[in-house]
């Protein structure tokens, strides 16, 4: 039987991504586009709180933000049809097992 080993080995660049959802599309050149976000609430742009005479803070007295929610596009992947392919038998196959290892807690 022939056999072929595969390293895996951790770019520089490498890093853990959090992902609440993707949106993408087919580009012009026929790959398609899926680009990763995470979802948070927006960051204030200022916060202005009463001084106490001892120096601590109290109250907020205002504060200016945005509505809605931000979306922080983390990364955005291109691949052929091909790969999409592959992409979906992984995803297909990962989250039968997935559902099995729920299943197999409420029982």
């Amino acid at each position: 039987m022939n056999k072929i080993n595969f390293h895996y080995i951790k770019g520089a660049n490498h890093r853990t991504i959090h992902c609440d959802g993707v949106f993408g599309g087919i580009t012009p050149r026929g790959y398609m586009s899926m680009s990763c976000f995470s979802e948070r609430a927006p960051l204030p742009k200022t916060i202005v709180h009463e001084l106490k005479e001892n120096g601590t803070l109290g109250d907020e007295l205002n504060r200016d933000t945005k509505d809605g929610v931000v979306r922080s596009v983390e990364v955005e992947l291109l691949f052929d049809q091909d790969m999409a392919g592959q992409i979906v038998e992984w995803l297909q196959r990962h989250l039968a097992e997935y559902q099995k290892r729920i299943a197999a807690k409420t029982e």
